[in-house]
């Protein structure tokens, strides 16, 4: 168990924000003007509930989730945002892992992007789709037995030095066989069979007795079979459980399930001599004319390898945006460059305000001091959208398939025209003795058995494990209640209350329901098919067959993949890679807009002020900003979780379904491996549930056990499922929406002990990030900055008294030019000024107010 203290430090929020003022606050009673603040950004600075009833609330309703998760991702981004930007400014945090990030490049590196070019694929991309129709096919046949003769030749190459006496763990898996046929996991499957059939038996006697007139015999029969029933389902659990503990104890300890890996090179060697053989004859022509067809592919191969590096690079990004990778830099922007663009809304946030116990309009300090910041935003615009964009699954399967064409392509050289004369060598193979038919047949016999008793024992184990939690003998015990059955071993109480139980029979409780599971587990049972395995088993518990070993000419040279390149080559449709060139145009697109990024922090620097000197001075902010931001990343993954619940219960229905579609996988080496994959259901359901419930009650502390569960393999099993050819079709539908339950769940970080010390620093960084913007935006605070900060303001103060300046000189050198009607160096004679100040008399009678015209000039002048 882990403490998750993501959890506790939403008590300190709730103990800072005590005393909040809960005065209405008019959203536009804010200054634009007084700030960098954009009028575009605006929010709705509407009344809302306190933070301490927001939170109670939140706890308690669904629709207020997103709301709540909203805020705390407010805090996130700013304790983030403030980091990020003193680290881009000092030089502690390189752009290019902070571009990586938002940008979600995964491995990839930014300065690979920027250098990306398109023309490397194109040429490529160019060349295969015009090596369409170049390829003679009139050597085809020949061609595909050479194919054939490549791949079983490198797997004897494999297996040639393989001898049956000297296979690995060939003797412990002989012992396991011997251990396996004496203990009584067959004889109690055997038991629990015939248990079952008896029930069915007795259900069927009842069925037909509740028919007949209710007397004598019938009433005898009926007592007989409602109490077999009863103590037939009674000792299931029994036979179950001994059965667990002989698997458990001796055959999980032997090694018979694992038999098809231990003979796997004996198989192969088996292969190999029945599928020697030569169909068509090679002639110099034909010979010829695959040179010609391998020249072509030589030349590809070429252009494959100049593309190389650029294909990989896509293939790594469209893998990334998919992928979950843990940031350093920006944990706080879980979504990348789109959660950049929200803390310009985030810093002017009235939520934000509330919880600092100051007026909405102090924020506009904020939002400036982290303006050289936004500049990230200005050259990212776009581009995270961009980068979704391109990700889809037929671009992804374009980008698989030609890599698929890059590999066989990697086998292709100059060397490989003159390896296609060995070709000529393949004739001889006639004279090469195949082994006796007899001893060829024992052999294989063999084979078989081994895949039989790994396939048959893994269903054994599979469907007790099932078992263990069937509900069989609790349904019928219900039943048998439900027909008023008081004491059904007590042949007199059963007689005396059989009446009203037939009678609730007849009314419609009957046995359907029991009967239709008791037949499912017997035709699980019967397809394990326990007569045949327990004669295998025997006969593997007492092995006394020599398998021959066959010897072959080393002479052939391995062909590699010349045959494989042509043959994919021949068959490509362009279509299949169209999507190729469409990509690398979106990432060079991609790469054009990245140039000149790498400035970023010298610009930061250039037009950084006070305001951002001050809120750089945060205290150990990268640290606050990682613990913070993995507390609100964990408690928004826990919220996901929950939203998937409906699916999660869907996902465990499909238990029984899942495994019946295992059991019918043709192939054991991939039954086997999707088995592996999809790991013990029961076991996974039951972990991702109990963490369910334990997130179910949201308090302040709340106790939480990692989850270890792979869901990308699980996803993965039914992945594989899914494309088998002998799947059910009604069920793929389900399998479908379950695939992509787990998908999500995989992209999940569910194990939370990994950043248990991150979760116990968050209390005191959230108050120390608490009182460092409350001193930061209080009113001295910003008063000081913006007169300390804003060189606006100086330039226009500066423009003002010099303008000043300027006009007096202007009225000097006119007053001195004897330009403004001044006499004697006084005012001359003004006539008349007409109500509207239009016109001036010149020889009128003399004003005795002419002083109040000179304080109207020195008015103006001083304005």
């Amino acid at each position: 168990m882990h403490h998750l203290n993501p959890f506790l430090w939403i008590t300190i929020c709730i103990v800072v924000s005590n005393g909040l003022l809960d005065k209405q606050v008019d959203p536009d009673s804010r200054d634009p003007s007084s700030s960098g603040y954009d009028q575009n950004l605006k929010v709705d600075f509407s009344n809302s509930l306190s933070f301490p009833e927001y939170l109670r609330n939140a706890r308690n309703a669904n629709d207020k989730s997103t709301e709540y998760l909203n805020h705390i991702t407010s805090i996130a981004h700013i304790t983030n945002g403030i980091a990020l930007q003193n680290g881009l400014m000092n030089g502690n945090v390189p752009i290019d892992g902070v571009i990586e990030e938002l940008l979600n490049f995964g491995t990839v590196k930014l300065s690979s992007v920027i250098q990306f070019k398109t023309d490397r694929i194109k040429n490529f991309v160019a060349k295969l789709k015009g090596v369409s129709g170049k390829f003679d096919g009139s050597a085809a046949e020949l061609e595909k037995q050479a194919l054939k003769w490549n791949k079983w030749y490198n797997k004897y190459l494999s297996v040639k030095d393989v001898t049956f006496d000297k296979i690995p763990r060939s003797s412990e898996y002989f012992v396991g066989a011997k251990t396996i046929n004496s203990s009584t996991i067959l004889e109690n499957v055997n038991k629990l069979r015939e248990d079952i059939r008896n029930m069915a038996y007795d259900i069927v006697m009842i069925e037909n007795n509740m028919q007949k007139k209710f007397e004598g015999y019938t009433i005898s029969y009926l007592s007989i079979a409602f109490k077999y029933v009863h103590v037939k389902a009674q000792g299931l659990p029994k036979t179950i459980d001994a059965i667990e503990v002989e698997i458990k104890n001796k055959l999980s300890q032997s090694l018979l399930k694992e038999g098809h890996v231990i003979f796997e090179s004996l198989e192969s060697m088996l292969k190999v001599i029945k599928s020697r053989k030569v169909i068509v004859q090679s002639t110099d022509a034909l010979i010829t004319t695959i040179k010609n067809n391998v020249e072509i592919a030589v030349g590809l191969a070429k252009d494959s390898t100049a593309a190389d590096t650029d294909i990989s690079l896509i293939t790594e990004l469209m893998k990334s945006q998919n992928e979950r990778k843990t940031k350093k830099h920006t944990i706080g922007f879980p979504n990348g460059a789109s959660d950049m663009k929200q803390l310009k809304r985030d810093a002017v946030d009235s939520w934000i305000a509330k919880i600092l116990n100051l007026d909405v309009t102090r924020l506009n300090a904020l939002w400036d001091s982290l303006f050289p910041l936004f500049q990230i935003n200005e050259k990212l615009d776009g581009l995270d959208g961009n980068m979704r964009s391109i990700v889809s699954d037929n671009s992804y399967e374009s980008l698989l398939k030609l890599q698929e064409i890059q590999k066989v392509l990697a086998a292709v050289s100059d060397e490989s025209i003159v390896s296609i004369d060995v070709l000529k060598v393949y004739d001889t193979c006639f004279n090469i003795p195949r082994p006796d038919d007899t001893d060829f047949k024992i052999s294989e016999d063999f084979i078989a058995n081994v895949h039989l008793l790994t396939n048959k024992l893994i269903d054994i184990e599979s469907l007790i494990h099932v078992l263990k939690d069937d509900t069989l003998k609790q349904e019928v015990d219900e039943y048998l209640k439900s027909l008023g059955f008081t004491n059904i071993v007590d042949d007199t109480t059963v007689k005396k209350e059989l009446p009203e139980a037939v009678k609730r029979y007849n009314g419609g409780n009957n046995l359907d329901k029991i009967k239709k599971r008791v037949n499912d587990l017997i035709a699980k049972i019967d397809d394990i098919g326990l007569a045949a395995l327990q004669s295998k088993l025997s006969n593997m518990a007492n092995h006394s067959v020599k398998i021959i070993d066959q010897l072959f000419n080393d002479d052939l040279i391995r062909l590699g993949g010349i045959h494989d390149s042509i043959h994919m080559l021949q068959d490509l449709k362009m279509s299949d890679i169209d999507n190729v060139t469409t990509l690398a145009t979106a990432i060079s697109d991609l790469s054009e807009s990245l140039i000149g990024i790498k400035s970023i922090p010298d610009d930061m620097n250039k037009i950084a002020k006070n305001v951002t000197v001050d809120v750089n001075k945060l205290d150990n902010s990268m640290a606050k900003s990682r613990a913070v931001g993995q507390s609100v990343v964990s408690l928004k993954q826990v919220y996901e979780l929950k939203q998937l619940k409906i699916e999660i219960a869907h996902l465990k229905s499909l238990r029984d379904t899942v495994e019946v579609e295992i059991r019918n996988v043709a192939s054991l080496k991939e039954k086997v491996v999707i088995r592996n994959e999809w790991g013990d259901h029961k076991k996974d359901i039951y972990e991702l549930e109990n963490f369910l419930a334990e997130i179910e009650s949201f308090d302040a502390e709340l106790d939480v056990t990692d989850v270890k569960i792979d869901f990308y393999k699980k996803a993965n099993a039914l992945r594989s499922l899914i494309n088998q050819p002998t799947i059910n079709s009604n069920v793929t539908s389900d399998l479908e929406n379950a695939k992509e339950t787990l998908e999500k769940l995989s992209r999940l970080d569910l194990l939370f002990s990994k950043y248990r010390t991150k979760y116990s620093r968050v209390p005191s960084d959230l108050r120390g990030l608490h009182e460092f913007l409350v001193q930061f935006l209080t009113p001295e605070a910003v008063n000081t900055v913006i007169s300390g900060n804003n060189d606006k303001y100086y330039y226009v103060a500066i423009g003002i008294i010099f303008f000043a300046l300027f006009v007096a000189v202007v009225v000097l050198v006119l007053l001195y030019c004897n330009l403004l009607c001044f006499k004697n160096r006084s005012l001359c004679s003004v006539v008349d000024m007409d109500a509207d100040d239009k016109t001036i008399l010149v020889n009128g009678p003399k004003r005795a107010d002419t002083g109040r015209l000179v304080t109207r000039v020195k008015m103006n002048i001083m304005s």
